[in-house]
């Protein structure tokens, strides 16, 4: 039984870990797509200039 308990909360804790991963992930990727895209809108203004 103590077993497991122990198996169960481990396996809680990465199923929260891999949730808490994929948003992460989610978020620094639509991070750096506006980056990117921000960026490319200053080059094209520069290069417009």
């Amino acid at each position: 039984m103590v077993t497991q308990r122990s198996f169960f909360k481990v396996h809680n804790k990465i199923l929260y870990l891999c949730v808490l991963i994929s948003s992460i992930t989610v978020l620094v990727v639509e991070y750096f797509g506006r980056m990117l895209s921000s960026n490319e809108n200053v080059n094209v203004k520069i290069l417009a200039k």
